[in-house]
């Protein structure tokens, strides 16, 4: 993951930017947490299962988007089903890597 998204009602959205820059300052000094890093492998894994199952109902537009979010973002275009099995594959328990 290479993004940070923050959502608010319209007038709150200084608050809302208040606590995203708060978190990734968070994030930068402490990193995650194991129960957080296996929060987001739970999360990663269902959505690429579920986008796995839908791969064949999508329309051009969604894969046209899809294509140009990878090559922007410097990403390989890879079927979610691949994706699913890479992270199924991935060796467990997932490590982190301590601060120096």
């Amino acid at each position: 993951m290479n993004s940070v998204s923050v959502s608010a009602q319209p007038k709150r959205w200084k608050e809302a930017l208040t606590v995203g820059m708060a978190e990734v300052a968070r994030l930068s000094a402490f990193g995650v947490t194991e129960s957080e890093l296996n929060q987001a492998v739970t999360t990663l894994n269902n959505y690429f299962s579920t986008q796995a199952v839908m791969k064949d109902s999508l329309e051009s537009s969604t894969w046209m988007r899809r294509i140009m979010e990878a090559v922007g973002n410097g990403d390989q275009m890879m079927p979610q089903d691949a994706k699913a099995v890479i992270l199924k594959q991935a060796p467990k328990p997932y490590a982190l890597n301590p601060k120096p």
